[in-house]
């Protein structure tokens, strides 16, 4: 759930700045089950429908979107953001 939550802030931050830029979105994450569900729906997890349908919303934004999976050991710091954002009540946002 976490990378999910990760990938829709990804994509309404990118969404946000890059608005009138026809630019490439490329998100990397670890998880294979993730980019499962992501191409086959019928594989989703039915308690997850609103995530999912807030990222296709999303993406409808965006010109060009990419999902990469990338090694597990290869991205430390995306599993030490994850696992911080787990402790968390609420998940915030940052802008640049």
């Amino acid at each position: 759930m976490v990378e999910l939550m990760a990938i829709k802030v990804a994509i309404e931050m990118f969404s946000s700045l890059f608005h009138k830029v026809q630019l490439p979105l490329i998100i990397e994450f670890d998880l294979n089950t993730v980019s499962n569900w992501l191409k086959y729906r019928s594989l989703r997890p039915w308690l997850l429908r609103k995530l999912f349908a807030e990222i296709e919303d999303g993406s409808r934004h965006i010109v060009e979107i990419q999902f990469a999976v990338t090694n597990h050991k290869k991205n430390g710091m995306a599993e030490t953001l994850a696992k911080a954002s787990m402790s968390r009540k609420n998940f915030f946002k940052a802008a640049w």
